[in-house]
Parts: structure tokens; C-alpha cells; sequence
């Protein structure tokens, strides 16, 4: 039976489902740490920072090839950037990752076309 003057309770639920998933986007974000890194061939550069452009000071960098193998492993300097030589042992594209505490990290991959 059709009753057009009783509230409907889907747009309340739907309102707060969006909500929710808003909240949970903007966690998601607060915990990211944007990486960037490159390579002249001889030496990969990173840069590390927070959503608002504030350097990830002393975050741990750790690199590691395509067979999961670390290669690197290092720390970000006040400015939020590490840079290491191209290991010669790595193989295939490198993941960097950047972990900088209370569970903020990010990654990179810089393909082996990019660093050799």
C-alpha cells in the first residue's frame, strides 16, 4: 500500500552512509605520505611529505627489487628527502616505501627503465 505522507527512512540511512565513507576517506588521507623518486643513473632521489606539504622529517626508507630483496634502507633528512646510489644488485623495478610512525607511510615504484 502506496502512503505518500510517511516519511521515508532511505534518505536518512543513504545521508549517512555517505558520510561514513566520507570520514573514512579523510582517515585514509591523514595517514598518507606522498613519495616521489627518480634517478640520473648513478644516484635515486626521494622526496617525502605529509597531504600538506610538510616534510616527512626522519621517516624510515626502505627499497626493495622485484623479487622482494632490500636494497636500501635509510632515513629522510629534514626536508623530508633521501638519497642513496642505484644498487647494483637490484633487480627489475624498485619499490620504495616511506614509513614515517603512527602509521603514516607510502610508496613509490621506480621502473628499472628509469634508474639503469
Amino acid at each position: 500500500m502506496f502512503r505518500p505522507n510517511r516519511p521515508s527512512r532511505v534518505l536518512p540511512l543513504a545521508g549517512l552512509i555517505v558520510l561514513a565513507a566520507l570520514c573514512l576517506a579523510s582517515a585514509a588521507q591523514a595517514h598518507r605520505v606522498k613519495v616521489f623518486a627518480y634517478s640520473d643513473t648513478e644516484t635515486i632521489y626521494t622526496e617525502s611529505n605529509f597531504s600538506k606539504a610538510s616534510p616527512a622529517m626522519g621517516a624510515e626508507i626502505v627499497a626493495t627489487d622485484a623479487e622482494g630483496k632490500k636494497v636500501f634502507e635509510g632515513k629522510t633528512d629534514d626536508q623530508g628527502k633521501c638519497d642513496f646510489p642505484v644498487p647494483k644488485d637490484a633487480e627489475g623495478d624498485l619499490k620504495i616505501e616511506v614509513i614515517a610512525g603512527e602509521g603514516h607511510q607510502g610508496d613509490w615504484v621506480l621502473t628499472e627503465a628509469e634508474y639503469k
